[in-house]
Formats: C-alpha cells, sequence, structure tokens
C-alpha cells in the first residue's frame, strides 16, 4: 500500500533532478551551432588578432573547431552581421546605435534590429599623425587654411574613414576637396597607409583606433612626426551628433609626442545577430571575462577591462546569453 509519506517521497525523487538541471550554470556545446565567424578588422589593424585571440578562446570553451576570425571594417560588420554573412563582429557603440535606425552611415539600409550586444572591450581614439615640419598643430587649421597636404583617411567602410569624414563635414569640407586645394587623397588599409607614408608619399594619416597603436609607432620612429589636436568646434559636432567622447591620448604614446593630444573616441563593442544560441554567446562571454590575461597579452587595453561595466552603453539590447553570464556572475543585477 503505498502512503502519502512514500508518494511525497517519489515526488521529491522525480523532481530534484529537474531543479538541479535548470539551476545549473549553461555549457555550450558544439552541438548547438556548426560555425561561428567573427568578423574584425582589417589584417595589420589592432582588431583583427583581438578576434582571432578571442575565437581561439571560444574553440577551446566550446571544445570544437568551429570558431574563426575573419576581415571586416567598422562599418560594414554590422551589416555583415545582421544579413547572416558573419555570426558576430567589432563596431562601435555608436554605430550600433544608427544601424537600428538607419541612420548614417547606414542610410538606405534596412533598419538592423537584430543585433545584439555581448560586451564592450576598450575605448578607441581618433589619431591624426603627421611629418613634424607641417605648418599647424590642429586638424581644422589644414581645412580652413586650404592647406595642400596629401593624407590617407583609410577607406570607406572603417570607422578611420567614417570619423574624418564627420569631422570635415563639421567644417563644411569633403577630404576630395584636398585634391582641389594641390593635396592627395590616397585611400587604403592601415598596412598600405603605414607605407604610404614611410616611404614619404603622403604626410599625414588617420585611425580611429587603439593607443599606441604599432602601426602609428612605426610610422613615428620611419620620420620625424606629430599627432594633430581636434578643434573644440569639432570635438563638439562629433559629441552632439555621433555620441563620440572627448579624451585625451597621454604624451609619450609616440615618439616625439611630448604632450597629451586632444581628440574624440567610440568604444569598441563586441557584438552578435539576436539568433545565436544563448549557450554559445554564454561561453563567448565567459571566455572574454575569464581569460583577461591572455586577451591583455594581445592588447594591453585589455589592462582595463571591467566585466561590472563592460555590459552597459553598448549601443544594443544585451544578448540573453551574455546577460545570463554578467548576472550569474554578479556582474548585473
Amino acid at each position: 500500500m503505498v502512503t502519502q509519506w512514500t508518494k511525497r517521497l517519489l515526488a521529491l525523487f522525480l523532481i530534484t533532478p529537474c531543479l538541479l538541471i535548470l539551476s545549473m550554470p549553461v555549457i555550450a556545446t558544439a552541438a548547438s551551432i556548426s560555425e561561428f565567424t567573427l568578423a574584425g578588422g582589417s589584417v595589420g589593424g589592432s582588431w583583427y588578432p583581438i578576434a582571432s585571440a578571442i575565437t581561439e578562446l571560444l574553440n577551446k570553451e566550446l571544445k570544437s573547431n568551429i570558431a574563426s576570425a575573419k576581415p571586416g571594417g567598422g562599418v560594414s560588420n554590422p551589416i555583415l552581421v545582421s544579413t547572416g554573412k558573419m555570426s558576430a563582429g567589432f563596431s562601435y557603440s555608436s554605430f550600433l546605435v544608427v544601424a537600428t535606425k538607419s541612420e548614417d552611415p547606414y542610410e538606405g539600409k534596412p533598419k538592423m534590429t537584430n543585433l545584439r550586444a555581448i560586451s564592450m572591450l576598450f575605448p578607441m581614439y581618433w589619431q591624426i599623425i603627421c611629418d613634424a615640419k607641417l605648418p599647424y598643430n590642429y586638424i581644422g587649421e589644414y581645412i580652413k587654411n586650404k592647406y595642400p597636404v596629401k593624407l590617407c583617411p583609410t577607406k570607406p567602410g572603417h570607422g578611420d574613414y567614417w570619423v574624418t569624414e564627420k569631422a570635415f563635414d563639421s567644417m563644411g569640407a569633403k577630404l576630395g576637396d584636398f585634391n582641389q586645394w594641390g593635396g592627395k587623397v590616397d585611400l587604403g588599409g592601415l598596412n598600405e597607409l603605414s607605407s604610404l607614408y614611410k616611404d614619404r608619399h603622403i604626410d599625414m594619416a588617420f585611425t580611429h583606433n587603439v593607443v599606441p597603436l604599432a602601426a602609428f609607432s612605426d610610422m613615428a620612429v620611419s620620420r620625424e612626426s606629430k599627432l594633430l589636436n581636434v578643434d573644440d568646434s569639432i570635438l563638439a559636432y562629433l559629441n552632439k551628433e555621433y555620441n563620440m567622447k572627448i579624451g585625451y591620448i597621454p604624451a609619450n604614446s609616440y615618439k616625439g609626442m611630448k604632450e597629451p593630444v586632444k581628440t574624440a573616441g567610440m568604444s569598441a563593442v563586441l557584438f552578435v545577430r539576436d539568433d545565436i544560441p544563448d549557450d554559445v554567446i554564454y561561453a563567448l562571454t565567459k571566455a572574454i571575462v575569464e581569460n583577461k590575461k591572455y586577451l591583455t597579452s594581445v592588447n594591453k587595453l585589455f589592462e582595463d577591462y571591467d566585466p561590472a561595466t563592460a555590459w552597459k552603453d553598448v549601443g544594443a539590447p544585451l544578448h540573453p546569453g551574455a546577460a545570463k553570464y554578467f548576472k550569474e556572475k554578479g556582474y548585473m543585477k
């Protein structure tokens, strides 16, 4: 005869394993996804080796070989991810905001409402290096005086080009105006930009990147150089229109740079498409947060990575897999 007490014991026996399973942390397996591609930056830039390191860590976490890094760009990556050509990417918080609204630089594109943030990675800054013999110390002076300088702002599709273009817009000028003023505008990736500068085919180069940037360090060694300050009027425009933050590039970041340089910047954000499984994103978030020392060896800016704030102000809704990790570890409430 089955007693009431026996029934209770049986119910407890059946329910307890279920409760244990529900309370266990997510453990990702390769079975939930067959491929994971992460769009970084151009080969030779600062993003690509970081993307490679993160996919390496994810593969270890998943005990598989499904993750790989691919070249990309800050402007193009949201499009690549939203349209399904990549699983995840690096971009900027400001870009993720305008991507969901189809605003510049995504005018005419469908609203990218399927993007989800994972984590802020590190701050990045607009940097302008030029020959030390050039006459002005502010970029606005070259535009105002229509100075015939030879320059390279990287190329369309990259955050460097976008920021440079917007700064020129704030002064009613276009990059192509330098061709009319007797100068020259070259377009190229970071490696091409560096070669052009070191070989003296250009005298000014732009990037929106980490500080210090290895390519700019090499460029500063190759010839006597200086970094330009950004005019207050340009900074105010970039802040108001695109939420770029005003900051300083520390003195001695590059050879010959004895004073801090005033500029603007955006934080780099790792983001993903919303249909990537939660367990994979949980594993990805875990791989980043729990391998700070290794990632710092790849890029020193990870020294300042703080998971307690990494989920804030990321420009897009947080992916549920990332939110689960941050909450479980007490970084989010």
